[in-house]
């Protein structure tokens, strides 16, 4: 009994302490869960967003049963009564794993989104030291202290980061570099980062230069000859190729205040890891002794492969895994008297087969899905053959002549070759050829030897059959050793590793199994491109990677060997970016104000004004009406519903409404539409010919968005004219209408890459003038 009340009493303490400490903002603390009956109705994921976070038996229990690492990724199944924690069960698990406190789960699967409706975003900012050394920023595992675990990540690119949760207490961001974590692949998190490394992005703002300048590190630096250093970036169309431009953080006392790397130019220049995607796309190729007794060895060769389609693939872990498959069956020179419709089977020992095709390196879910039923179907018909001539040995070595040409196609992606038989060749020594062609041809290929149980007690000639069965072992390991590296960073490249011998065919396919998984998960490259993406140098990725043990030594010489090229110091030296906050004079000759703006904006954006076309079409009385309700309704949209005033203009009631002149929502510098109040447009504009020009405007800046929507490669200009003169009745605020002259497009630069649109952390992403806003 004093057990129970002391832990009663404990309970009680931690679940008020729990309820005393401010809630971690986008962690599910309160949040409202989609409910059936007492069950929480939901396949979005949840995430542990702190280490070592306690998964208990009940949703009372004070031991944990169970630790989670940061980021674990969960279903939510049940919410306890009092609500403080949530049942969860693990991705693709039937039965629950257990009870985690609300607090430990972060629930937010995308940004969070700031007071004035734009998602939140961050820059890190690094130390400003006098030291020529490395300057970075930690991401911890943990809202609070200093714990890493395996690894913190170091941060020291000019990034852009997404928050997705805030511990205002602890004063820190978690963040990610990816816009949505309910993506298939379920992107990783970053960790948390102080809030004083941070540099918050709450606008949409963001800037390019049209000729070369400087940023300064204090205003008025311009003038100083004693200033330090700045940054020197610089202008043209080069922008139009780059994700990121200039963040606009405010605008103060004539000076532009931004973001910015030290460095300069080359900051703003993303890092390619597209050298790593090679690695999650996945040959597995099956070379298969098709003599007697290899039966059940063909039809678990089916079965493993039915296994990865039907099971692997759908891991988070393997979600943008490419696999293709193929086989290839090799007997010996009795077989070719074989025959299958009307047509010879074997040539020369060398039979059946499904090659790989040289039209799907690129695999995409259509064609992986036909390889995949076309080996299943194609293995399935593959029988084993008994003769009498059979003298044991067989076409091993031409065997893998013809598998290595079977794989040629598409030499960059990773090639697992498994060889399943249990003799070796007439030939006693491995052909150099063979080994050569094989690491001449491949970036990354592993050829795994499984042989098959002895059966040299049922068989006739038994010391034939010693002699071939030891032959397969010694050839075998003679081609490992001969494509293998010793080691790696130290660590042993075991070959025995790759040489599995097998009593039972029921192991077969588990074995594979685990070969293939540990050589093929995107989510493991994954992890790598966002570590570097972040700053840190290769080696020290690895190394920390490495410590873990749980993935082959190999396959990270292979991840070195992917990248350390196309990367160059950054292999081994962590880059250093120098990120802070810079000031830049104003100045609209030399700078572009531009606006950051997501597909589903720009789609807004169109779709606003389209019912502005329509109003031409209604009774001249109700013309002025109809263009001032879905001017208000329309501005009310957009600034999230406030009350506005009709005798005022509407561009001091977005001043007002904003607390800056550009903090939230872009808007172009002297709009004709917020010249107006909404009670001029209603009563004291003429309907002949001042309202025309409105909507003419309206109509002439959207279809500028949709050319951009339509063809994001080719530039955009106008010039904006003065409207003849007319003996109409029009305001003076009427005669600044300008009338809007499209001109000729052409290509915003010599190919592709220059765009106003650009992919980015899984979004499409558009910079735009803010002059092409209404």
């Amino acid at each position: 009994m004093r057990i129970s009340i002391i832990l009663g009493s404990l309970w009680l303490l931690l679940s008020s302490q729990m309820v005393n400490a401010a809630p971690i903002i986008g962690s599910c603390e309160n949040y409202d869960f989609p409910v059936e009956g007492d069950v929480i109705s939901t396949n979005l994921s949840i995430r542990a967003l702190r280490l070592n976070a306690p998964v208990y038996a009940d949703a009372n229990g004070t031991t944990a049963t169970k630790k989670l690492e940061f980021g674990h990724a969960l279903i939510p199944v049940k919410l306890s009564n009092p609500r403080q924690r949530v049942q969860i069960r693990d991705m693709g698990a039937a039965n629950p794993l257990g009870w985690m406190d609300e607090r430990d789960l972060l629930c937010a699967y995308r940004p969070l989104v700031g007071e004035k409706g734009l998602e939140r975003k961050a820059f890190i900012k690094t130390p400003r030291t006098a030291e020529a050394s490395l300057n970075s920023v930690t991401a911890y595992p943990m809202p609070q202290g200093n714990d890493c675990g395996f690894g913190c990540n170091q941060l020291s690119r000019f990034e852009l980061y997404f928050i997705f949760a805030e511990d205002t207490q602890n004063k820190r961001y978690l963040v990610s570099d990816v816009y949505n974590l309910a993506m298939p692949n379920l992107p990783s998190l970053i960790g948390w980062v102080d809030f004083d490394k941070s540099i918050v992005w709450n606008t949409t703002l963001g800037m390019r230069p049209r000729v070369h300048i400087s940023a300064y590190h204090q205003q008025g630096d311009e003038n100083n000859p004693n200033r330090k250093k700045g940054v020197e970036l610089d202008g043209g169309n080069i922008w139009h190729t780059l994700p990121i431009h200039i963040p606009l953080l405010d605008i103060e006392n004539s000076y532009y205040r931004v973001a910015a790397p030290g460095i300069g130019m080359q900051g703003f220049k993303p890092l390619n890891t597209e050298v790593l995607t090679a690695l999650k796309q996945v040959d597995v190729f099956f070379l298969i002794d098709g003599t007697a007794t290899m039966a059940p060895y063909i039809q678990a060769a089916k079965e493993v492969v039915l296994e990865i389609g039907t099971n692997l693939r759908n891991e988070p872990a393997y979600k943008e895994t490419s696999f293709r498959f193929g086989f290839r069956i090799y007997r010996d020179t009795y077989a070719d008297a074989l025959v299958k419709d009307g047509r010879p089977l074997c040539k020369g020992g060398i039979c059946e087969g499904m090659p790989l095709s040289a039209g799907t390196c690129e695999a995409n879910e259509e064609t992986v899905n036909q390889n995949w039923q076309g080996f299943v179907k194609q293995i399935a018909e593959v029988k084993e053959t008994v003769d009498d001539k059979d003298d044991y040995p067989e076409k091993l070595f031409d065997g893998l002549r013809r598998a290595t040409q079977d794989v040629a196609s598409c030499e960059q992606r990773t090639k697992l070759i498994f060889v399943v038989g249990d003799h070796g060749d007439k030939q006693p020594t491995v052909p150099q050829d063979i080994i050569n062609n094989l690491k001449r041809n491949f970036k990354r290929a592993i050829v795994v030897f499984i042989q098959t149980a002895n059966n040299e007690k049922i068989l006739k000639k038994s010391e034939f059959y010693k002699v071939a069965y030891d032959s397969f072992k010694t050839q075998g390991l003679t081609l490992i050793k001969g494509l293998l590296p010793a080691d790696f960073q130290g660590q042993a490249i075991e070959p025995e590793d790759y040489f599995l011998s097998l009593d039972e065919v029921t192991l077969l396919p588990a074995k594979i199994f685990k070969l293939v998984s540990e050589y093929s998960p995107s989510d493991v490259v994954n992890e790598v491109a966002q570590a570097l993406r972040g700053g840190d140098a290769l080696q020290n990725i690895l190394a920390k990677l490495m410590k873990k043990g749980d993935m082959p030594v190999l396959y990270w010489q292979w991840v070195e060997d992917a990248a350390c090229q196309a990367l160059g110091k950054q292999c081994q030296t962590a880059v250093d970016h120098q990120v802070n906050e810079f000031f830049i004079p104003v100045s609209k000759e030399k700078i572009q104000e531009e606006v950051w703006m997501n597909a589903d904006s720009l789609d807004k954006w169109i779709a606003l004004l389209r019912p502005f076309e329509d109003i031409q079409g209604l009774p001249i009385s109700e013309q002025r009406g109809k263009f001032a309700d879905l001017l208000l309704e329309q501005v009310q949209n957009i600034l999230g519903g406030p009350q506005l005033r009709e005798d005022e203009t509407l561009g001091k009631q977005f001043e007002s409404l904003m607390m800056k002149r550009k903090d939230a929502l872009p808007v172009r510098e002297n709009s004709p539409l917020l010249q107006y109040s909404l009670k001029e447009i209603r009563s004291e504009i003429s309907a002949d010919c001042e309202l025309p020009r409105l909507i003419e405007w309206v109509k002439g800046i959207r279809q500028i968005l949709l050319k951009i929507s339509g063809k994001p490669t080719l530039e955009v200009s106008f010039t904006l004219a003065d409207y003849p003169a007319s003996a109409c009745a029009v305001t003076p605020k009427g005669q600044r209408i300008p009338k809007l002259v499209a001109e000729q497009r052409q290509p915003l630069g010599p190919n592709d890459e220059y765009r106003y649109d650009h992919n980015f952390r899984g979004q499409t992403i558009y910079w735009l003038p803010v002059d092409f806003l209404p």
